[in-house]
């Protein structure tokens, strides 16, 4: 079974955390019952087909969905429920700052089949009801705001879940840069000029390592405070780069260091548009090599001497501590566990480790490769190990099954 349509509409009241949802779910046939994941922070309050209510139970909650089994006897299910969100709580519904509300498909709020829906595969009709003042950016970057209301419905086809994107601000500044967009909230222009500025430079810099970036890989970098400056948190989707304020005077008040170190704001989510969204691969491997290259790009940005040993220094530090508590292979993992010192950290020094063997400029004409040969496909481990095992004349399957099969670490080199 699968879903071919969702007419989704959202009712959002931004400022009271609080949305309401009628979605209708087109199935590829009469389902006698079928189980959906829906985030734990909705409540349904009724389900029916044409045919009239159709009972439904909650059947198992895991860390962010609870699974309801419905029993429609229909090809089409629709389903009425409201939700809380709140700016750091879940993937789903995000207020980036105080104007400003990001929707995403992917991940733990909409209803989907899988757990992580990710991965799959929808057709979307998303219609959006806001307070007037506030503004509708799609992921086709169409301002709606002067549009007809009863023209405001967005056609996604054959996207990935994660393409699902609005936007939305009562006054931002749109600014592009080669085929990559940014939308700034309303800032003081000296923190919008450092912004553009991170983001121009991780642009150019990504271009000249990876190459020219192709039509219609373009990725979404959505990177907020979750405290006073300690943590970031980004995320690429569809066809926009959107960072919240709040970040950015962090950052342009401490010199752009976060923990000592030099920072891009924009530098990871902007690598995703070659490595995970250009070429695309599994999760864990996408995050691995992109981290990596964070570390040695932010070196070639800021020039100062040392700043990559440090940061691997740091993130070797980090991991040693959380295997204590407990240890995985990255592989082993899936985004909704507690992933990030495996895929991030050990992800990033595997390849460090690499690079030890064959010399970082190597390793990043190895990158160059695999997009400019890969781009707009899916490779798998074992083909993302075939073009980098190519690309460097050297034999990988025993670093992979040793940096991403194996708990634990230990550097081979």
């Amino acid at each position: 079974m699968k879903i071919t349509n969702h007419d989704l509409f959202l009712s959002i009241t931004p400022d009271k955390h609080f949305l309401e949802a009628k979605d209708t779910i087109y199935f590829d046939g009469v389902c006698d019952f079928v189980e959906l994941h829906l985030g734990n922070r909705c409540t349904i309050h009724k389900a029916y087909t044409k045919s009239g209510e159709v009972p439904f139970e909650a059947v198992h909650t895991h860390k962010f969905t609870t699974v309801y089994r419905f029993q429609p006897n229909h090809d089409s299910l629709t389903i009425e429920y409201e939700g809380l969100f709140d700016r750091f709580k879940g993937y789903g519904v995000c207020a980036i700052h105080k104007h400003c509300v990001e929707l995403s498909g992917f991940g733990f709020f909409f209803p989907t089949i899988e757990k992580n829906s990710q991965l799959e595969r929808f057709t979307y009709s998303l219609e959006v009801a806001l307070p007037n003042s506030w503004r509708v950016v799609a992921p086709d970057d169409r301002d709606i705001q002067n549009i007809p209301e009863d023209e405001r419905r967005f056609h996604f086809q054959n996207h990935k879940i994660e393409d699902i994107l609005v936007c939305a601000s009562p006054d931002y500044k749109r600014h592009h840069r080669k085929s990559l967009t940014m939308i700034l909230p309303k800032l003081d222009p000296s923190v919008a000029k450092g912004m553009l500025k991170d983001f121009e430079n991780s642009v150019d810099l990504c271009t000249e390592t990876f190459g020219k970036l192709r039509s219609g890989m373009t990725t979404t970098g959505i990177v907020s405070p979750r405290g006073e400056g300690s943590q970031e948190w980004g995320y690429e989707r569809g066809h926009l780069w959107v960072i919240g304020d709040l970040f950015l005077q962090y950052a342009c008040a401490n010199d752009w260091r976060f923990g000592g170190l030099k920072k891009s704001l924009a530098l990871h989510e902007t690598i995703h548009s070659w490595i995970g969204i250009g070429v695309k691969m599994p999760i864990y491997l996408a995050e691995a090599i992109t981290q990596y290259c964070e570390v040695v790009l932010t070196q070639k940005i800021y020039q100062e001497a040392g700043l990559d040993r440090r940061y691997f220094a740091w993130y070797e530090e980090r991991l040693l501590e959380k295997i204590k508590e407990k240890d995985f292979a990255p592989a082993s993992l899936d985004v909704t566990d507690d992933h990030y010192a495996f895929w991030y950290l050990k992800g990033s020094l595997a390849f460090y480790d690499l690079e030890k063997r064959v010399g970082r400029k190597r390793l990043l004409l190895a990158f160059n490769d695999l997009y400019q040969n890969h781009h707009g496909t899916f490779l798998d481990e074992s083909d993302v190990r075939t073009a980098l095992e190519k690309s460097l004349d050297l034999p990988l399957k025993r670093f992979f099954d040793h940096w991403m099969h194996t708990p634990g670490y230990k550097p081979l080199h």
